[in-house]
């Protein structure tokens, strides 16, 4: 791509043009009588930085494809859906927005593609990202210009030719801008309504062979209105400060999931299994919250995150079997509360040549859970879950210039989890500190930009992969967690290398205890699916 910019006569004194990026910058102390200047230079979509591939939005197709979900799948390195995006390779990402984690996925599609600047795409992160974190989207939005007073209309509605199944919503959103202070609120709609179609077929090899196959159905119904409001003050050219917070409010939902199977033992029919499962779903007002700053004091950069976030779901559930055996009506209750609290710091300071980030960040979670079931042979629970995290972090990046970049990183991690059944009186209590080390290097051959990174990763099982409590499937299928999982041991290497318009990734990963769910024979014939460590490594070469 090139890009020529002519003048006509002038007469200045001192002046500068910058184009693009930072490096295609002209500074001329003075001009005479000046004609014409033309500057080409290479500007391509995507390019690396360290071991992030940043990809140009502004002024691009990118720029108009509608929704920053729709838009994200369509970035270099990205793939999935917009329901649920994805980093090639490495799953579902953080995603940052200015800086801002996101936490309500919502957000991505109420936000437009036309307002983001660029996207960076980092693919193995670094010691600042905790260590469960796989990938890492950071977004960056233009600057709004101008003052005064704005407002946005947008509707936008998904259709699905086969099903007929959409998905409509709406924004209606203001910004009131002065001296460097906005003040911004919106109201967001959105209706959902989803159906998966597909066949479930399985097979269980226990003391018997259990074969199941036949068609399984999925359909979520729900309507939610997302309320928003927030203020920013760009104190000067580098000090902001912000504070916003979303209020949702979930109308209804009902979810309905549908087995119509044969069951086999050892080859010979003995069932037929129609499972009607319906769940209807309450949830009270959502509270999200953030907080933050963003600046210097003098050579000390400073950017700190708080958040807050308060949510539940009630979820009334009704199973209705009918089988040559016999048939049944079962019913089921659930109910979940959550609140969390996290906040994050990152100081950077210039040494040498490069820049040392040195941080902490804390992670507090509570939750309530009740489950209750007209079945004798599993147990009700209510029970309390705390989940703690707090980490300290070093990292230092240095420029050799020609030679290229490099970066050397340490993060600590102390992680508490508390679970408490206080119908059962089932106990867990788990506290570990673990050390991730981190290192990258980057270099320009030519035209040809490269990086190799590395990192240790772990995965730690949520709280539904320990919990031992029985859940409830069908007649022939029932689900349990495992109290005894260990977190798993992820070290990555990932090469990344760009050339004009075409990049490359790839990362080979050897994954120590990795987790995964096994199928045993319960006592009343029912398979049992619990959570499992595998005894052997798991080698895995992403291209």
């Amino acid at each position: 791509m090139y890009r020529q910019i002519a003048f006509g006569m002038m007469m200045c004194m001192g002046c500068a043009a910058s184009f693009g990026q930072d490096r295609d910058t002209i500074k001329v102390d003075r001009m005479e009588a000046l004609k014409e200047i033309v500057v080409k230079g290479d500007l391509p979509n995507t390019r690396l930085k360290g071991n992030a591939m940043i990809t140009r939005v502004q002024g691009t197709p990118l720029a108009s494809t509608g929704t920053l979900a729709e838009m994200l799948v369509k970035v270099p390195g990205m793939t999935g859906s917009e329901d649920s995006p994805e980093v090639i390779g490495k799953g579902t990402p953080l995603i940052y927005v200015n800086g801002r984690l996101v936490r309500d996925d919502s957000e991505l599609k109420r936000l437009r593609s036309e307002d983001v600047r660029d996207v960076e795409v980092i693919n193995n992160p670094g010691a600042k990202y905790d260590a469960t974190v796989r990938a890492v989207v950071r977004i960056r939005t233009k600057k709004l210009q101008g003052e005064g007073f704005g407002l946005d209309l947008s509707f936008l509605d998904s259709q699905d030719l086969r099903y007929g199944m959409n998905t409509p919503n709406t924004k209606l959103g203001m910004n009131y801008r002065k001296d460097g202070v906005d003040v911004f609120g919106s109201v967001w709609y959105s209706r959902l309504n989803f159906h998966q179609y597909s066949t479930l077929e399985e097979t269980t090899y226990t003391s018997k062979v259990f074969h199941q196959n036949g068609p399984y159905t999925m359909t979520w119904k729900n309507n939610q209105i997302v309320y928003t409001l927030g203020t920013n003050w760009q104190i000067d050219a580098n000090n902001s400060v912000g504070v916003r917070a979303n209020v949702t409010h979930y109308l209804n939902g009902t979810d309905m999931v549908i087995y119509d199977e044969d069951v086999e033992e050892n080859g010979v029919l003995v069932d037929h299994l129609y499972s009607e499962q319906t769940s209807r779903n309450s949830q009270p007002l959502g509270w999200l919250t953030n907080t933050y700053y963003n600046g210097k004091a003098g050579k000390l950069g400073i950017d700190f995150n708080f958040d807050f976030m308060k949510n539940g779901l009630d979820t009334d559930r009704e199973n209705q079997e009918t089988s040559l055996v016999n048939s049944d009506f079962i019913r089921s209750k659930s109910g979940t509360d959550s609140h969390l609290y996290a906040a994050k710091l990152v100081l950077t300071y210039p040494v040498w040549k490069g820049d040392v980030s040195a941080g902490t960040e804390m992670t507090f979670v509570n939750r309530h859970n009740t489950y209750s079931i007209d079945k004798s042979f599993i147990a009700d629970t209510d029970a309390d879950i705390d989940e703690n995290n707090i980490a300290a972090f070093a990292e230092y990046e240095c420029d050799f210039d020609k030679a290229g970049t490099a970066s050397v990183g340490m993060r600590y991690e102390h992680t508490l989890f508390d679970y408490d059944d206080c119908l059962n009186n089932d106990k867990l209590h788990r506290s570990m500190d673990e050390f991730f080390p981190t290192a990258s290097y980057s270099v320009s051959l030519s035209k040809v930009q490269t990086a190799l990174s590395y990192s240790i990763k772990t995965q730690r099982p949520d709280f539904f992969a320990m919990d031992d409590a029985v859940t409830y499937i069908s007649r022939y299928s029932q689900q349990a967690g495992n109290s005894t999982l260990l977190n798993e041991r992820i070290h990555d290497l990932t090469l990344n290398v760009s050339w004009r318009w075409i990049t490359f990734s790839a990362s080979y990963e050897k994954c120590k205890h990795a987790i995964t769910q096994w199928s045993f024979l319960a006592d009343n014939d029912a398979v049992l699916i619990k959570h499992v460590n595998l005894d052997r490594p798991i080698n895995t070469l992403e291209v």
